[in-house]
């Protein structure tokens, strides 16, 4: 009898115990990862971790950190422009992040693991002089407007989180191949690149891919804003330094095509 008592005094108490704490050990649902990557992404990028990002953006200690622990999935609007100082990002780029949660659960929808990017038959010039552009051919835009682009010379299938962790839209990537030393290191013969069409702004530097209409070729190069120019003007820096760089003035003859984000290359 007596123990009987006490294995049915176990029972009620471990009873007791999951009514009480329950809700602590229930497993967790897993959460979209596309915020969680880009967050992680920008931390690595930075070399620095989430508790000083967080102090950098002004936002409240562990903020970031909840949605990569999975205490919660996203944030409000309201606070794009304090993760975006966080991350040294830009708010457009967050706010995508942030909304790729929204929404059912990733496990809740059906998603593709992989997108085609298309890769153009052109050469992105690494030297002065640039690449030759292809003949064109048909297109549409993502309007369904028509317009004129160079031929499709392959399609690359991109992983989605890795496409996230950059913060590019697969829509707004291309991808071109490289022409020419003057980007060595950085940039080798060969190499694809990955183009960011949203991000042609040279106030942050960077490598950028250019139209240059003068020479109807497209070149790759560090580009910095010159600031006092009368117009628009980028100057164009080779990462090889036998190359001397040079300035081109923004118009209609020549335009930021968009920011290199990633480059595929040889091993």
């Amino acid at each position: 009898m007596g123990g009987q008592h006490r294995r049915k005094n176990t029972t009620h108490q471990v009873e007791k115990y999951k009514s009480r704490y329950g809700r602590f050990c229930r497993k967790k649902t897993p959460m979209n990862n596309v915020l969680k990557t880009f967050i992680n992404a920008r931390l690595r990028a930075l070399d620095t971790n989430v508790f000083e990002a967080e102090r950098r953006g002004g936002l409240k200690k562990g903020f970031l950190n909840d949605i990569l622990i999975d205490r919660k999935e996203s944030f409000g609007a309201k606070y794009y422009g304090k993760v975006a100082t966080a991350l040294e990002s830009d708010v457009s780029t967050v706010a995508r992040m942030a909304s790729s949660d929204a929404g059912p659960k990733a496990s809740e929808r059906p998603r593709r693991e992989t997108t085609l990017i298309p890769e153009y038959d052109i050469r992105a010039g690494a030297s002065f002089g640039g690449g030759a552009v292809a003949e064109v051919e048909n297109g549409y835009d993502d309007n369904g407007s028509h317009i004129e682009q160079p031929p499709i010379r392959a399609e690359w299938s991109i992983p989605d989180y890795y496409l996230a962790a950059t913060g590019m839209r697969a829509r707004r990537t291309h991808i071109l191949a490289v022409d020419g030393p003057s980007m060595l290191p950085d940039l080798a013969p060969d190499d694809r690149i990955l183009i960011d069409l949203d991000d042609t702004n040279p106030g942050r530097d960077g490598i950028f891919a250019i139209w240059d209409g003068h020479s109807e070729s497209v070149i790759v190069k560090n580009v910095q804003l010159v600031r006092g120019a009368e117009r628009p003007t980028i100057r164009c820096i080779s990462s090889n330094k036998t190359y001397e760089p040079f300035d081109l003035e923004l118009g209609d003859n020549t335009k930021i095509i968009g920011r290199v984000k990633r480059r595929i290359t040889a091993v």
